[in-house]
């Protein structure tokens, strides 16, 4: 019975504290979700307008691609009127905390934007904004050349998402 308690109480630390990653890289054309050894997802795009969708749950690994063709619509069936039913819905106070603390639990790796506006005016308006706002873990750049680059890396863990969640639900009304 010790060793089922250690090895349950183990393997929970282990999901609450494996780290979640976001990566968009529009240089490498990149975009990843990943649970780290547990679940990844990354979307691949290719020359002919297709979507390279790649699947890991644990060693099991599929890949899927989609096409962007228009869809045709089909015929549409009769569908009675539903009645809708009154939702309760949380306070807007309570929505706007578990925004903010859900904000706070996911921590920025590295941002990093390379923009060109195709307007010389708004550039040098915004060259100085964007100097002013680089800082250890965002490199924020202007350039006049027409590139256009995006990288975005955040990391969280469950532990932390769930932390949040608890103190948005559970508080002293003080």
């Amino acid at each position: 019975m010790f060793w089922f308690l250690t090895i349950f109480f183990f393997v929970f630390g282990l999901i609450l504290f494996l780290p979640i990653r976001l990566e968009l890289d529009s240089t490498v054309g990149l975009y990843r979700v990943s649970w780290v050894g547990i679940f990844a997802c990354w979307l691949v795009p290719n020359e002919l307008e297709r979507w390279r969708i790649f699947l890991r749950v644990f060693l099991w690994k599929k890949e899927l691609t989609f096409t962007s063709k228009p869809k045709v619509e089909s015929r549409k069936k009769d569908v009675k009127p539903v009645v809708k039913k009154r939702n309760r819905a949380m306070s807007f106070h309570r929505m706007w905390r578990m925004l903010k603390y859900g904000i706070r639990a996911i921590k920025l790796d590295w941002l990093q934007i390379n923009w060109d506006t195709d307007d010389f005016v708004l550039n040098a308006w915004l060259y100085p904004l964007f100097h002013a706002m680089n800082g250890h873990r965002r490199r924020l750049q202007i350039n006049f050349m027409g590139d256009q680059q995006f990288v975005l890396k955040l990391h969280t863990n469950l532990g932390l998402l769930t932390w949040a969640m608890m103190r948005v639900f559970i508080t002293s009304k003080s």
